[in-house]
């Protein structure tokens, strides 16, 4: 099995190689099936409202092209936020034209969809979401040291726990 050797938690060597990469990093977790090639049904691009998640829908296109698959474009939105954009007085359906105009802009020759998950936890979100037959396509904010404690890594978590290697 070609990627057997890659089968670990995101160590500290995988987090290096992932920051310093200027190209898309194929992670597998330990809990990862074993092939790409027979398996994801669907690409699940989880993005924030930042540029640094956006970049992930180019890959996802060409992961979406070489599976024949749809792409999924999704955001989490926690009952903290919700809470908050209610008290700035923003409409939080406003996410849900967020995750439609990035799924309009993909090519025409992508199967695009989108969805806007609400749940406490985003990484238990997006990995509910991909399920068993979706392979997510996200970027990591690179975060390290206190940062990392402090605020997490919803990229470490989904690659530790999805089903599918995440790229």
């Amino acid at each position: 099995d070609p990627l057997e050797a890659l089968r670990t938690p995101l160590s500290s060597i995988g987090e290096s190689i992932v920051r310093a990469s200027h190209r898309p990093t194929v992670l597998v977790g330990p809990n990862a099936m074993a092939s790409l090639v027979t398996g994801p049904r669907r690409v699940v691009v989880p993005v924030d409202g930042s540029e640094l998640s956006e970049r992930a829908l180019l890959p996802a296109v060409e992961v979406a092209r070489w599976l024949a698959a749809p792409v999924w474009i999704v955001t989490v939105l926690t009952p903290d936020m919700e809470g908050a954009a209610a008290g700035m007085g923003i409409d939080p359906a406003a996410e849900t034209g967020y995750v439609r105009r990035l799924a309009a802009e993909l090519p025409e020759d992508i199967d695009a969809e989108f969805e806007v998950l609400h749940r406490r936890d985003i990484a238990e979100a997006i990995l509910e979401f991909a399920g068993e037959d979706g392979v997510c396509v996200m970027s990591s904010h690179g975060r390290s040291g206190v940062a990392r404690l402090a605020l997490g890594s919803v990229t470490a978590q989904v690659v530790r726990h999805a089903r599918w290697p995440a790229v």
